[in-house]
């Protein structure tokens, strides 16, 4: 997972708004076990690129559920 978060990074230093690539990288956060990263990932794309976007939606609601009750 390490080396595929550091591609998307590097995607998203050329192309910031590029939704697919949060998402990725979210999903990528998660299997890892870095579920605040993954909650930031999915804010990011609902906040500043696509209020509307149901798979972002779905993963933040269930996501953060599964945070201890402070992180959320």
């Amino acid at each position: 997972y390490k080396k595929a978060i550091e591609t998307l990074n590097q995607t998203l230093k050329l192309k910031p708004n590029y939704i697919n690539a949060h998402y990725a990288l979210g999903l990528f956060y998660h299997q890892m076990g870095e579920g605040q990263k993954a909650i930031d990932q999915m804010r990011y794309i609902l906040e500043k690129l696509d209020p509307k976007n149901q798979l972002a939606k779905e993963a933040l609601e269930t996501w953060q559920q599964e945070l201890p009750s402070p992180e959320r």
